[in-house]
């Protein structure tokens, strides 16, 4: 759909059953399909609408999806179209709030530009990594505007290169075609076995930006990176999902670790991890990688007695929606138990959910059946979320997912 069309079409009329509506007054930007009474219009035309209440106040603009549960996005809250001007300012918004954040150092080159609702772009994460900007696309709608967005970001940053990509646990959902789902270079040279090196917190990393988890590198620790690292002084630390070394290197960097062991299954990311150590300046005697099974690894560090004065507990995300729920629970209850039996009575367990349907109170609890499996006591010292160029809007509270703890371990 070109932006004349969008233009100089109508947008659907879309009512919404009795009682439906004050969430959407109050900004939240998902309309699922049982809220909905009618929509009026022709489809074929646009998949911009008008959102109206039962009574029929207008309440905002949006984009609709017929295929998904999840059928309208909310970006606007005023009736004026969902035009290049708009798009523009959105766009500008997000990047402004990245130079406004103390936490955000100017002079590094690697942080989230743009992060879905939070910064009205509701289907849409933009993470800058060195000269490439990795572009997750989670909303079928707003990627029929790809064109628009990646000409709005060459204009702001014309010496990147832009990497497109689905998320593949919406993909279906979202009506995502298999090759719209997988990582392609939309602008630039880069190929999939290139890799970036970027700055971020103080550390220097190699990152994958065709071939990494997520866009590449999880940018969403960077804050807590720093603030785990003070509890490695003159400590053995065990980084448990280390994936490109991130918690681990800044324990050494930042927190004078006697030693550093990181353990990851993904033989990819510990060959990065042992890139970004040398990138850092730090010695193998110091910091080891390890390729293995995190489960695997503790069993065997349990029954060898072996524990240390700081481990690092970030494991990927268990629970994907409530539907699994209490499987997961069990499996972070398992795994927090486990990692306790490995810190030395006196030490410091840091551990993190980065499940959005986990609410904190619930890894609480969580953290508190592993400790009484484990036979220890807990001391919450420090609670952590994610970084602030992952903020949060207000009137969406879903876009908090990640929160950890350091505790003590007794």
């Amino acid at each position: 759909m070109t932006e004349s069309a969008e233009q100089v079409s109508k947008p659907l009329k879309v009512t919404l059953k009795p009682r439906k509506s004050r969430p959407f007054f109050a900004r939240h930007p998902w309309v699922f399909s049982d809220s909905i009474a009618k929509i009026e219009g022709d489809s074929k035309n646009t998949d911009e609408v008008a959102l109206y209440s039962q009574e029929g106040a207008f309440i905002a603009r949006g984009l609709i999806n017929s295929s998904s549960k999840l059928r309208i996005r909310l970006y606007r809250w005023d009736d004026a179209p969902l035009d290049k001007a708009f798009w523009a300012n959105q766009l500008d918004q997000a990047i402004a709030l990245r130079h406004a954040v103390p936490a955000v150092d100017p002079e590094e080159n690697a942080r989230r530009l743009v992060f879905s609702e939070a910064d009205g772009l509701s289907g849409l994460i933009i993470d800058q990594l060195g000269n490439q900007l990795v572009c997750q696309w989670t909303s079928i709608a707003l990627h029929h505007r790809i064109d628009l967005f990646e000409s709005l970001l060459k204009e702001r940053f014309p010496d990147s290169g832009i990497i497109g990509l689905g998320d593949p646990s919406t993909a279906d959902i979202e009506g995502f075609s298999p090759d719209q789902a997988e990582p392609v270079v939309r602008s630039g040279a880069l190929t999939a076995d290139d890799v970036v090196l970027i700055r971020h917190g103080g550390l220097n990393f190699h990152v994958s930006p065709l071939g990494g988890q997520k866009t590449g590198f999880f940018l969403d620790q960077g804050v807590n990176r720093r603030r785990v690292a003070p509890y490695a002084n003159g400590r053995s630390v065990l980084d448990l999902f280390c994936y490109s070394g991130g918690f681990g290197l800044a324990a050494a960097k930042f927190g004078h670790a006697k030693t550093v062991v990181g353990i990851d299954s993904s033989k990819p990311a510990i060959a990065l991890a042992e890139k970004n150590r040398e990138a850092n300046g730090l010695s193998a005697d110091q910091v080891t990688f390890q390729p293995s099974d995190v489960a695997k690894a503790l069993k065997k560090l349990i029954e060898a007695n072996t524990q240390y004065g700081l481990v690092v507990c970030d494991p990927p995300k268990y629970a994907r929606s409530r539907d699994n729920l209490n499987d997961a629970l069990k499996a972070y209850r398992h795994l927090n138990e486990n990692a306790m039996r490995v810190t030395e009575p006196g030490g410091f367990l840091a551990s993190f959910t980065c499940s959005g349907v986990v609410e904190p109170a619930i890894f609480d609890e969580v953290l508190t059946r592993a400790a009484e499996h484990a036979g220890r006591t807990l001391q919450i010292v420090e609670r952590l979320s994610q970084s602030p160029d992952h903020p949060v809007a207000a009137s969406c509270p879903e876009g908090r997912y990640l929160y950890g703890v350091i505790a003590r371990v007794l």
